[in-house]
């Protein structure tokens, strides 16, 4: 198994939150939901600036994406969380998430463990 099989099992908070009235107050209330019951989820904060990658040409809007599996204990991120947690997370760019999956560039070694980890 991939890790990018192991992306399927998080909920993709962001996108349901959008389909409401104010996508960031509803992405917070989705989060302590899914850390509530459990479920691992994907939380994403959009930020103002695009990246472009300089393999394929694709441009995007860069985000701060947040993986977190709320059953699993212990902090496993690093560094300052957007939301922060005491369950097992990480946080990566969009950017890096791109480069990883399009063109096979290896994610930072802390993410590589929590993917490797959550294909359980």
């Amino acid at each position: 198994m991939t890790f990018e099989t192991s992306f399927y099992k998080f909920a993709y908070l962001h996108e349901l939150a959008s389909m409401g009235v104010d996508t960031y107050e509803r992405q917070d209330a989705l989060i302590q939901q899914c850390r509530d019951e459990g479920r691992p989820f994907l939380a994403i904060m959009p930020l103002r600036h695009m990246f472009r990658c300089d393999v394929c040409g694709v441009q995007q809007g860069e985000a701060i994406l947040h993986f977190e599996e709320p059953r699993r204990a212990g902090k496993t991120g690093v560094g300052e969380a957007l939301w922060p947690s005491e369950f097992s997370f990480i946080e990566v760019n969009r950017s890096g998430m791109h480069a990883s999956i399009a063109h096979g560039e290896p994610l930072p070694a802390a993410a590589q463990e929590f993917f490797a980890s959550s294909s359980d």
